[in-house]
């Protein structure tokens, strides 16, 4: 089973071709893939797979997948195919269909996402597939999945950014296998910020836990989570509900709290008998929601979510990233101070959340939530380019290392491009650099790639990695962008000054354009004036605004 678990977690070359044969060899030998469905991964719930021996034409696919589809034609390639009809988008259409041809004439894997309608909803999907390719024989065998990037998933990838993740994880479970006809009791703590009430908590719940084991039990299961108690009640009577809360108090007494230790029940029903992902989800959020009341986000980082930061950004990206718009911030020319062009930048704004783009950012592009959403900017920026009707105006926008690391990203793009009327040579892809990127080894490949397309490069935020100077020799950009944390430091004496316009010569030398961000005071003006640089771009010029605002930007 180890063979089946790799597969899933990663197309690693040197493993993929010895699972998918292992795989098959395993399917011919116990005649079915069903006992092996049950030990795939938790985090796989949602993944339907495929196997096939293209030398015996036997095919297996996995329980859920016939019922997604139907009974499957024999052929390997079903499961993409019957997907093919549920495409939502052209330039995705497109897409696979150059993926498949790639696969079918030999290619030893593809990876793949696009946008489905599944249930009534749009739903981002990734179908994987590998195949073992004889240089004699021709080929032998293709395995692959189908993932659906679902309520579920979006919700378990980022309750992995939260305080109390794997608590999250454990009592989202418990709502999702709770029986047909029970209800969830959410119980709040009457002072939830005091120290210890959280393990207080969870004591309580572990005491509540040895009951659902007796005859006519009340409850199911309980956890203790974010400083307030769930409880999965066995039915939704109010006789339930009452014997439920003699019990409580019996424990409570029992352990020496008083009675008003929680301050208000919540019952919620699971939407009557269903036991359907779909009809419960709704509830699911409801008690989320709840718990969220509780769950302080004062005392987190920079680098982790409150529950309801969580929510937020569950509901824009279950509802093709609603409530995310780009962001437009001039780009200056040194030389005339006219606007050259401008970068476009995400911002994430609801009634309930205003995320900033330093803590959504970085927490999506380490989920498999980044490539919906690099797809996602550049649909956007294409449009904001629409209308932005300055034809010598460059228009950057933002790619992460993960983007690069994507085979069929720039294939997207090209795509994406043929049915607009804006030219590949208007935009500007900047590659985001951070301390804690480590650029794939196909970068330079891929910046190739977007020459011959006639889209220029950048490396954003430059200096403030540990791998600038590394990748600026590695790979020809064409434009280095300056960040302002590098900018401040440097202009704040008179030897980080020399350095950084040393710099800029040397960037010049090399045969890059330079643009210094961060630009907010006259003085850093006048200090990189006499560098000359070639482009600035700052609050000095101009914050950030909505595209509908830049429009107003005048090239004169």
């Amino acid at each position: 089973m180890q063979y089946i678990k790799r597969f899933l977690a990663s197309f690693n070359e040197s493993e993929e071709m010895t699972a998918a044969e292992e795989i098959v060899r395993l399917a011919r030998e116990s005649g079915t893939l069903d006992a092996f469905r049950s030990t795939a991964p938790a985090s796989y719930e949602d993944t339907y797979f495929f196997f096939g021996d293209l030398a015996s034409g036997e095919y297996h696919f996995s329980q859920d997948l016939k019922k997604l589809f139907g009974e499957p034609e024999d052929n390997p390639f079903f499961a993409v195919r019957e997907i093919e009809k549920r495409i939502t988008n052209e330039v995705d259409k497109r897409i696979r269909k150059a993926a498949i041809r790639a696969l079918t004439d030999g290619a030893p894997r593809m990876v793949e996402y696009f946008r489905v309608e599944l249930n009534g909803e749009v739903v981002w999907t990734c179908i994987r597939c590998a195949r073992v390719h004889h240089a004699a024989k021709g080929p032998l065998y293709v395995c692959g999945s189908v993932e659906f990037i679902s309520d579920r998933r979006i919700l378990s990838e980022l309750f992995t950014f939260t305080r109390c993740g794997e608590k999250l994880e454990a009592t989202l479970s418990m709502l999702l296998s709770a029986p047909a006809g029970s209800s969830a009791a959410v119980l709040r703590m009457t002072h939830s910020t005091e120290p210890g009430r959280e393990d207080l908590v969870n004591l309580i719940s572990q005491r509540l836990l040895r009951h659902a084991q007796e005859p006519d039990a009340v409850i199911c299961s309980s956890s203790g989570c974010c400083g307030a108690l769930v409880v999965i009640l066995r039915t939704e009577s109010p006789e339930c509900l009452r014997n439920f809360n003699e019990l409580l108090s019996a424990e409570l007494d029992h352990i020496g709290l008083p009675l008003d230790f929680f301050s208000a029940l919540n019952q919620i029903s699971n939407g009557g008998h269903s036991t359907s992902f779909q009809n419960r989800m709704p509830k699911v959020i409801e008690v989320l929601e709840l718990l969220s009341k509780d769950a302080s986000g004062s005392e987190l980082s920079d680098t982790m979510l409150s529950l309801g930061d969580v929510l937020a950004l569950y509901r824009a990206i279950k509802n093709n990233f609603a409530g995310f718009e780009l962001h437009f911030q001039p780009v200056v020319s040194r030389r005339n101070r006219t606007t050259a062009g401008g970068e476009l930048l995400i911002r994430f704004r609801t009634p309930h959340s205003n995320l900033g783009p330093h803590k959504f950012i970085p927490v999506l592009e380490k989920t498999p939530l980044a490539i919906p959403l690099g797809r996602w900017t550049f649909e956007a920026a294409l449009s904001a380019a629409e209308e932005l009707r300055y034809p010598e105006c460059t228009i950057g926008f933002n790619v992460s290392p993960i983007q690069v690391d994507d085979p069929l990203y720039l294939k997207f793009i090209m795509e994406t491009l043929k049915s607009s009327t804006q030219p590949a040579s208007r935009f500007l892809m900047e590659i985001t650099e951070t301390s804690e990127t480590i650029y794939p080894q196909n970068l330079e490949l891929f910046l190739k790639k977007c020459r011959e397309m006639g889209m220029r490069t950048a490396i954003d935020d430059f200096g403030t990695g540990y791998n600038s100077l590394e990748s600026l020799l590695a790979a020809p950009f064409d434009v280095l962008k300056f960040g302002r944390s590098l900018t401040a430091k440097a202009l704040s004496s008179e030897a980080g000054a020399r350095l950084l316009g040393r710099l800029i010569a040397a960037a010049r030398e090399y045969g890059a354009a330079v643009c210094v961000e961060g630009v907010e005071t006259a003085r850093e003006l006048a200090l990189l004036d006499a560098m000359e640089p070639d482009f600035y771009q700052g609050w000095y010029f101009s914050r950030p605004v909505r595209i509908s605002v830049a429009k107003r930007f005048s090239l004169e």
